[in-house]
């Protein structure tokens, strides 16, 4: 018997790929917990976001398995590893983005070159991994596989037993220390990607130097600058010159290993035409002089302090949620500049007010997001400031479902002004 811990979408997904490999399972969480159960159970496979100080360590610790660690002995046990690679994509921000790229240039590129490999892209939050597999194993196809996936910390933090073609790892800031211990558990949870790559890992310098103090690797490590020239796509903000090198840096490295002919033209060819995911700094409404712009993806002070280098004048901020315990003094100054008012929600309001008194920033607190939206309409007309950006500079937990749930939220606020 195995017991999938963890009723979320990971958790569902591995349950559906269990069954497929007749596999007698059960799934279960926190309200229905079972010690008879999993105390008879082979195996206890987890979902990402159970901590480990949870009790199922404490008291199952020998019969745990994280997911990753799991699907590897799923994969080498279905003879998959040969006719499969998987490219890993982790990032403290902007992954989603990079992962998005670098699935549309393949297929689109595998496309026009007639090149018969089959391309999935599994997302952190949208499809897991066990549905990419799931879809593998359904399909039979007899064509090589390869798989884009985008990774958290937590999905590689007990990572111990994997092997990755390709791997990308680069801007590491500070996050998601509610989960982790300290800022080093968090590096080395993004480090073990590298540890597990066989064939070429791609880094900044910065990050090539902080992993090679005390790790080592089978890969070939190879670095990568910012600088693109995002005037042949249409991506607007710097910052995804980080994304776009990146991409193609891995595409070509990829098709070296696989002795496929590279054709730039066609590259460029389907860049052109790759569109930018949603809320991640794009405008979302236009009155009068004002432009509202939607960042729901920002949860880190780092993804906040690019997303306010975006502007060049100053801008009414909503932002709050969710405390990770993120360091957000450093930020201080650039608020500062580009910060007028501000509207604060949620848990991290308080951290935020200390912040912006010492800077003399006007700002009000709210218990509800429709209340902070409304306000900062009302003062940005009063300013005469031109923008306005929700970058909530937190996380989602508690006040809302999920990302999802105050993302779909602050559009139907948006969407019911005029």
């Amino acid at each position: 018997m195995f017991v999938v811990f963890g009723k979320w979408k990971v958790g569902s997904s591995l349950k559906k790929l269990l069954d497929k490999l007749n596999f007698e399972n059960c799934i279960m969480d926190d309200q229905d917990w079972n010690d008879e159960v999993l105390s008879k159970s082979e195996k206890i496979i987890v979902s990402p976001w159970i901590k480990q100080d949870h009790k199922l360590y404490l008291n199952y610790k020998n019969k745990v398995f994280s997911e990753l660690n799991f699907l590897w002995d799923v994969i080498k046990s279905l003879g998959l590893s040969n006719s499969l690679e998987i490219i890993w994509v982790t990032w403290t921000n902007w992954k989603s983005t990079s992962v998005h790229i670098i699935y549309n240039l393949f297929k689109w590129i595998f496309e026009k070159l007639h090149i018969k490999i089959n391309i999935y892209l599994a997302w952190n939050f949208w499809t897991p991994l066990s549905e990419t597999l799931y879809e593998i194993i359904s399909w039979k196809n007899e064509n090589k596989n390869l798989i884009i996936l985008e990774t958290s910390s937590f999905m590689l933090y007990n990572l111990n037993n994997f092997n990755f073609d390709y791997s990308i790892i680069t801007n590491l800031w500070v996050d998601h220390l509610d989960w982790h211990k300290d800022l080093q558990e968090y590096f080395d949870s993004k480090f073990n990607i590298v540890d597990f790559t066989k064939n070429y890992a791609i880094m900044d310098k910065d990050n090539i130097n902080l992993y090679k103090k005390n790790r080592t690797t089978k890969a070939e490590i190879e670095e990568f600058q910012q600088d693109f020239d995002l005037n042949k796509t249409n991506f607007l903000w710097k910052h995804n010159e980080w994304n776009w090198n990146a991409s193609l840096k891995i595409i070509k490295k990829y098709f070296e290993k696989n002795n496929l002919k590279w054709n730039e033209e066609i590259f460029w060819e389907v860049a052109k035409n790759i569109e930018p995911l949603d809320h991640r700094i794009k405008m979302v409404k236009e009155f009068w002089w004002i432009k509202i712009y939607d960042d729901w993806i920002c949860t880190s002070s780092q993804a906040l302090n690019v997303a306010l280098n975006s502007f060049n004048e100053k801008i009414t901020l909503i932002a709050g949620g969710y405390d990770k315990w993120d360091d957000y003094t450093w930020l201080a100054n650039e608020l500062e500049k580009k910060v007028w008012f501000a509207c604060l929600i949620w848990q991290t309001a308080k951290k935020f007010e200390v912040i912006l008194k010492e800077k003399n920033i006007d700002y009000k607190i709210f218990e509800k997001l429709e209340d902070a939206v409304l306000y900062a309409i009302n003062e940005t007309k009063k300013l005469w400031i031109k923008n306005i950006l929700f970058s909530p500079w937190s996380a989602s937990f508690d006040m809302f479902e999920n990302v999802y749930d105050r993302c779909d939220q602050f559009i139907g606020i948006i969407d019911n002004l005029w």
